[in-house]
């Protein structure tokens, strides 16, 4: 079944043009037909549409229910790769594996120095509606590497790093050390961290953490971290 996401769940609903279009031109949907609706806070049930058009699909509820978030919260802070698809990538399936929100960082090494925050919301929104989830990843807008250490509480606070500066011990077992539910978990580009930027945030309060064996790319590191996450917390 189709999900669409609006504001707010009430008995009457309204879905956005861009998305009364799509239901109407692309799925070609009538009236009377069911579909799937959330505010992507953790509300989600079905509809019957009442009206079907390219400009406006209206529907009416006929139930509903509150899904209770899993009990950790997954925070990546993510350097965007070179090649924009890789990181679209990314944000895809972090949000088909349930991450709780994404920051995007530019660091020293950093090959990509912008972003397109509007175009990472829609791939954000999209893998949402495949992946039929009851709360859409907060996507938070890109900053620089120190405006994010500065900003951020590293009590659960783990940075990857590739180099051999600092003592790095697997993220399974610093996860299963660590207190608390919540888990910030930095990971750098291609180039990897700068050792001033890891010792900037181990000063903060974050530990250095390993991967695996082998070197991975930015945005398999970030997935290997969010499924860590997730098994090690129990989701």
């Amino acid at each position: 079944m189709h999900l669409f996401f609006i504001s707010v769940v009430d008995s009457q609903i309204i879905l956005s043009e861009e998305d009364s279009y799509h239901c109407a031109k692309v799925l070609r949907l009538s009236v009377g037909d069911t579909v799937r609706i959330s505010d992507g806070r953790g509300t989600i049930g079905d509809a019957v549409l009442t009206q079907v058009s390219a400009r406006q699909c209206t529907a009416q509820v006929t139930q509903s229910t509150h899904i209770t978030r899993h009990a950790h919260y997954i925070h990546i802070a993510i350097a965007p790769t070179k090649n924009i698809d890789r990181f679209e990538w990314f944000l895809e399936k972090a949000t088909e594996l349930g991450v709780d929100e994404i920051t995007p960082i530019f660091t020293a090494h950093s090959e990509r120095k912008t972003i397109k925050h509007d175009r990472s919301l829609r791939v954000v929104e999209a893998a949402s509606k495949q992946a039929q989830v009851a709360y859409i990843p907060k996507l938070n807008e890109a900053v620089s590497f120190e405006q994010f250490v500065e900003q951020s509480c590293f009590q659960n606070g783990f940075i990857g790093y590739c180099g051999n500066e600092f003592d790095k011990i697997p993220l399974v077992e610093r996860m299963k050390a660590s207190s608390g539910d919540s888990a910030l978990i930095l990971i750098g580009p291609e180039g990897d961290f700068s050792a001033t930027e890891v010792q900037n945030a181990v000063i903060k309060g974050a530990k250095v953490i390993g991967l695996g064996t082998t070197r991975l790319r930015t945005e398999t590191a970030a997935i290997a971290a969010v499924i860590t996450t997730n098994v090690v917390k129990g989701q």
